[in-house]
């Protein structure tokens, strides 16, 4: 009896989160994109989720990766719950008994291997967009170098995706789709901002506005994008003294808590087995 009411729980829990699913997979109104864009990227087209952007940037652009995501978070709770009473029971040595502290330890097994999978999509996001920061000053560099060659801006770009691929290929991805972009008649300007869009980057996007304003004013190209490149560097400098400069705090608290209690209990364990010797 007490073995089918912990089933019913679990039964009930995968019901609610079915039901979760469903609502996230309904249908909602979007835009209207065209067949070649989505084609192209489909991630770039404006109609994208939260979800769908931070799944594209973990890596995962298939058009099934949100479905496959909601199912993979509801496959790991639901083997996390089994975890979680497979683990009461080897601890109690027999069939756990139906109470709550057994409902509560086996909801929070299923919740701990529900957040699992959210978890690594956000770690491979975040090193996806620590990758796309340490590219864009190369990519800007080899930019310069082929516009100070002679090459125009658009002819830049394209030889820069294609010689950064190898290095740096989620960068030179969507240099060549911007490239596509521009000679199928998109602005420079709105190129980059989508690429900002979707990689979160706001350097590439005002990369993008400095270009258009560089080609509209007529100064040269190749000087902004050294100074812009400059710029990035100082930028990136700024953050590493950012995070050296809190290390002193982190390496005292650390010091504190590993080394303060045992000298403490070094010195006052002789006193108290004096005060206990003496009572």
């Amino acid at each position: 009896m007490e073995n089918l009411a912990i089933l019913g729980v679990a039964i009930g829990e995968a019901l609610l989160l079915s039901g979760l699913l469903l609502w996230r997979l309904a249908p909602r109104a979007e835009t209207a994109v065209g067949a070649d864009d989505a084609e192209t990227l489909p991630f770039l087209t404006g109609d994208f989720s939260p979800l769908q952007r931070q799944l594209a940037q973990a890596g995962f652009t298939n058009p099934s990766a949100v479905p496959l995501f909601n199912l993979s978070k509801v496959v790991a709770g639901a083997l996390g719950f089994a975890a979680g009473y497979l683990g009461l029971t080897w601890f109690r040595g027999d069939t756990p008994e139906f109470s709550t502290m057994t409902i509560a330890a086996c909801t929070v097994a299923f919740c701990v291997g529900y957040m699992l999978p959210a978890l690594w999509i956000s770690a491979r996001q975040e090193a996806y967009k620590q990758r796309l920061e340490k590219a864009l000053p190369d990519a800007l560099d080899l930019l310069q170098i082929c516009m100070e060659a002679g090459q125009s801006l658009d002819q830049s770009i394209i030889r820069t995706a294609r010689e950064l691929h190898p290095v740096h290929p989620e960068l030179a991805a969507h240099l060549d789709w911007a490239a596509e972009a521009i000679l199928a008649g998109m602005d420079r300007g709105e190129a980059f901002r989508r690429i900002a869009a979707e990689t979160e980057n706001e350097d590439i996007g005002a990369l993008g506005n400095a270009l258009v304003q560089t080609v509209r004013m007529g100064t040269p190209v190749a000087q902004i994008l050294t100074v812009y490149t400059d710029d990035l560097r100082d930028k990136r400098l700024r953050k590493v003294e950012s995070k050296a400069n809190v290390l002193p705090t982190k390496m005292t608290l650390g010091t504190m808590a590993f080394t303060v209690p045992p000298l403490l209990l070094l010195l006052l364990t002789p006193a108290i087995l004096r005060i206990m010797g003496m009572v």
